[in-house]
């Protein structure tokens, strides 16, 4: 079998051949020294494509190369709240073509994953005691000042647009820092 990965046409010619001939697998992987499943996958390309000729990939390359990989981690850490549509973009103003499950596979591959940041109560004991302040600066107001003052029970309503949550990179575990 020759040191590189790919078999030469002429070999590949051969062992179809071989195997047209009536061989078994087994007897033309021993005739040519090359292990019998890659007797097996020549002889089905050689069934389903009528060719001995290495077809390119379909679609969008598998794998991310060492420095594009190492890219889209730096993205993720910089700005965790980066959609994948933003790292893809990214790095295709570079010029590295990928989608969005390959950005998210690749974030995975380093240990990151989404998750939503801890929602904190806005009534914490330092909001408790700024709102005493307030009181208690303002108690002595006339009524007539507070006819301009809209009240609030703290409900956020929003008219237009999504009311969604927002997610963030981050590893597993490990809490948001703002």
């Amino acid at each position: 079998m020759p040191p590189c990965k790919e078999l030469s046409t002429d070999l590949k010619d051969t062992i179809i051949r071989h195997f047209e001939k009536g061989n078994s697998y087994s007897n033309v992987s021993t005739t040519f020294g090359v292990p019998r499943s890659i007797v097996q996958r020549v002889v089905a390309c050689w069934k389903a494509l009528r060719s001995n000729v290495n077809v390119p990939q379909k679609g969008w390359p598998r794998k991310l190369q060492g420095h594009a990989a190492a890219k889209v981690g730096i993205m993720a850490k910089v700005s965790p709240a980066a959609t994948r549509e933003t790292i893809r973009e990214d790095l295709a103003a570079v010029g590295v073509c990928v989608s969005k499950s390959i950005v998210m596979q690749a974030l995975n591959n380093i240990g990151l994953a989404v998750h939503c940041p801890r929602q904190v109560p806005l009534k914490s004991r330092g909001h408790l005691m700024a709102r005493i302040k307030f009181a208690w600066a303002h108690i002595d107001d006339f009524l007539a000042q507070w006819d301009g003052v809209l009240a609030s029970d703290e409900t956020e309503i929003e008219l237009f647009g999504h009311n969604t949550k927002k997610t963030m990179w981050g590893k597993m575990g490990e809490a948001f820092k703002p």
